[in-house]
């Protein structure tokens, strides 16, 4: 397993891993593969950074009464997402967390401000077949709906 170094000598957690793209793509399967391995802890998905990035962007003329910037509080929530996801894949003798949900690919620029080392996997599958699974999953209003994706 990888084990970084700080500047002041420390050890510090390896950087993130965060499985994106389009739903139907392939990226449960990625999740279940990087889960598998001794050192990843990969959950299901979790959309929270998704809610954060939206609050952050809706409605930062009310947080930011607060007094603190924006700094502030991309730093809060980086710590209450890998605390989380740190303590499971501990609880699982996991080093290192990933994950995967595939709606983080429309918030890029607000997952790297909260992990700017993070590694991402970007699942990229023929749109033909990924409309097609959108079909017999879900249905033509859903399929649809996966054309503009």
């Amino acid at each position: 397993m990888e084990v970084l170094r700080d500047a002041g000598g420390g050890t510090r957690s390896p950087p993130p891993i965060f499985v994106i793209g389009c739903p139907r793509s392939g990226t449960t399967l990625l999740r279940l593969i990087l889960d598998s391995h001794p050192g990843i802890s990969c959950g299901p998905e979790t959309h929270f950074l998704s809610a954060f990035a939206r609050i952050v962007e809706r409605h930062w003329s009310r947080i930011s009464q607060y007094g603190f910037d924006k700094e502030y509080w991309l730093e809060r929530i980086a710590g209450f997402f890998s605390s989380f996801q740190g303590e499971d894949a501990a609880r699982r003798d996991k080093k290192r967390w990933a994950d995967k949900t595939p709606a983080y690919t429309l918030h890029l620029d607000f997952v790297d401000a909260l992990f700017p080392t993070a590694r991402y996997v970007h699942i990229l599958r023929d749109p033909h077949d990924v409309v097609a699974s959108h079909l017999e999953r879900w249905g033509w209003k859903r399929a649809w709906s996966a054309i503009r994706l």
